[in-house]
């Protein structure tokens, strides 16, 4: 598969023509039409954007150029921008599922590998249908009791597919024998445990929860006990070909409907956090199934977001874990916020003790982690040296994980204000860790601006683009005029893959848009679906509104920033200046 995607991306060998074939073979509107109600208005299909919340149809399909766009929202694309925005897909998972559906064999797909995790899944399906039965049966009396316990009625166990796994040490064995799989099947699938005579239930005495991917398949379980005997109180079932537990959020099925429609997701640790969240409506919240963060979870919620709450235990494990999840969430260029529960433990807890209206005055009382953690600590530090050069140290730590050095310097400065810190000390411990990021003025330069265009596409971008897709030719003049465009990563790519479209005088447009990253595809659509045409004697004229644009917003960042004292700035400042002024007196037509 990932030679697929490389020849999509160079527009090299096969991969690009079957790419075009799975395509060709979809009928977009179908697609689109499974999750939006779409009402034909002159050449176009319109609907309500699944993407964000409105009364009034702002979404609308293309068919003959097989493109969607909303004017809401603007967010675009093509019918595998389209499945991989709305169900967190990646672009292979797109292209395999619309392949399957138009019966097309992807030259790259093991069919071996294919059949074996079908099996697996079937086997996992089983297993599920097993721990539910048995939750509704005699058996399940301890299951039921401890969900009653827990607050938990019938109607969420149903919701969220909790079961039983029985006392009997092959109750699921016997049931998976019977539906005509083997031990070693039950085994590859993580719910058995291999021994000499055959095998044995791995969850044993325990209320399940089904582990689901993001399409909704079982791919493996969690098991919490119900008796206090020693044993571990939560067990999972172990990694397996379709189980990677470094990738999979728990309830990430559930709550990625609510993520399309523009909630913040919300981190929790356990199986319990979740459900409570969900009781109490807050069906943006998922787990991380007992293991940190990772960066490949990380990058699933970036199709999604480019902020996060983390609702993490209060004690002193949980916190360890909220502080572990903020380095890899700020490496990512992620907001992270936090949540405080009060006097009590954890979601589920303070559900029981305040209701859903406790909970979500919780979660809406949100605020930055790295605020919280200095507010917090701004009485402590003042008690002891140690103590306050302990904090500090572990600010630094956090301060040296963050992508945005705009953000890193606004945080030193409030740590500064609020702990008396000074600034000299800080950058010490930053340019410690960091090398010589912080006095490298190019790349400090580079990494400014770079943020700083980091923003949805405005109206005057679209314009241009628009005008540049009916006239490709006038690319070359525009880049030349105009060369900050490509600071922009979004135009960047556009660049680099101009000439194909310009090849094809533009009308390939659909084909084309597969070459392109997410963003960069949505600004393309956006442009796609301007509604008038574009003269191409206005293509200069808004390139150079394009550039008093940037010039404006580069301004007004620097000065936000004046403030922090450092050197580099004061030099882009007066650099900045410079231009400007240089540029009001001469008012030379470019181009």
């Amino acid at each position: 598969m990932k030679t697929v995607v490389n020849s999509v991306r160079t527009g090299a060998g096969s991969g690009a023509a079957t790419v075009d074939r799975v395509r060709d073979a979809t009928d977009i509107a179908a697609i689109i039409g499974e999750t939006v109600t779409l009402r034909r208005r002159g050449q176009k299909l319109w609907g309500l954007c699944p993407f964000h919340a409105e009364k009034s149809p702002s979404f609308s399909v293309d068919p003959a150029r097989q493109l969607f766009y909303c004017f809401g929202c603007q967010v675009g694309g093509n019918v595998f921008t389209f499945l991989m925005r709305r169900d967190g897909k990646s672009f292979p998972e797109a292209l395999a599922e619309l392949a399957d559906r138009a019966g097309i064999v992807l030259p790259d797909r093991p069919s071996g590998a294919s059949g074996r995790r079908t099996q697996l899944l079937a086997v996992l399906a089983a297993a599920q249908q097993y721990f539910r039965q048995a939750l509704a049966g005699e058996s399940g009396q301890p299951g039921r009791e401890y969900l009653e316990r827990r607050g938990i009625p019938a109607s969420v166990a149903d919701d969220f597919g909790l079961g039983w796994a029985s006392d009997a040490w092959e109750g699921l064995l016997s049931h998976l024998r019977r539906a005509g799989y083997s031990v070693a099947d039950a085994v590859e699938a993580g719910v058995a445990v291999e021994r000499d005579r055959g095998g044995y239930d791995r969850l044993r005495g325990r209320v399940t929860f089904p582990i689901r991917d993001p399409d909704g398949r079982v791919v493996a379980f969690g098991g919490r006990a119900v008796a206090d005997d020693g044993t571990p109180k939560y067990l999972n079932t172990p990694e397996t070909a379709v189980y990677h537990k470094g990738r999979i959020l728990y309830g990430a099925d559930r709550a990625r409907p609510a993520w399309s429609q523009g909630r913040v997701p919300i981190i929790v640790e356990g199986y319990m956090d979740v459900v409570a969240m969900h009781r109490a409506g807050l069906t943006e919240a998922v787990g991380a199934l007992g293991t940190a963060l990772t960066v490949e979870h990380v990058r699933y919620l970036r199709r999604f977001t480019n902020e996060v709450v983390c609702a993490y235990d209060r004690d002193a494990a949980g916190q360890e874990a909220m502080r572990r999840a903020f380095v890899v969430l700020a490496a990512e260029g992620m907001a992270v916020l936090s949540v405080d529960y009060g006097g009590a433990k954890d979601a589920d807890e303070l559900l029981a003790r305040g209701g859903a209206q406790a909970l979500s005055a919780a979660v809406a009382g949100q605020m930055p982690y790295l605020a919280r953690r200095i507010r917090d600590g701004q009485a402590a530090v003042h008690v002891q040296p140690a103590a306050k050069a302990r904090a500090v140290r572990e600010m630094v730590e956090l301060l040296d994980s963050m992508a945005d050095p705009v953000e890193r310097a606004e945080y030193a400065a409030l740590l500064e204000r609020a702990w008396g810190v000074e600034r000299k000390i800080l950058s010490q411990g930053l340019a410690g860790k960091q090398g010589s990021r912080e006095n490298n003025s190019q790349k400090s330069r580079h990494n400014m601006r770079r943020s700083e265009v980091n923003l949805g596409p405005r109206d005057v971008e679209v314009n241009l683009l628009a005008s540049l897709i009916q006239f490709p030719d006038r690319m070359e003049g525009v880049l030349a005029a105009l060369p900050e465009l490509c600071r922009d990563p979004r135009w960047e790519a556009i660049r680099l893959e101009w000439p194909a479209l310009a090849e094809s005088g533009g009308d390939a447009l659909a084909s084309w848009l597969v070459r392109l990253p997410p963003e960069a595809q949505e600004l393309v659509t956006a442009a796609a679906a301007v509604p008038w045409p574009v003269s191409g004697d206005l293509v200069m004229e808004l390139a150079r509104q394009v550039k008093a644009q940037w010039r404006g917003r580069e301004w007004q960042h620097l000065k936000s920033v004046a403030d922090s004292g450092d050197p580099v700035v004061a030099a882009e400042i007066s650099q900045l200046f410079q231009e400007i002024s240089a540029s009001k007196r001469s008012p030379r037509r470019e181009g």
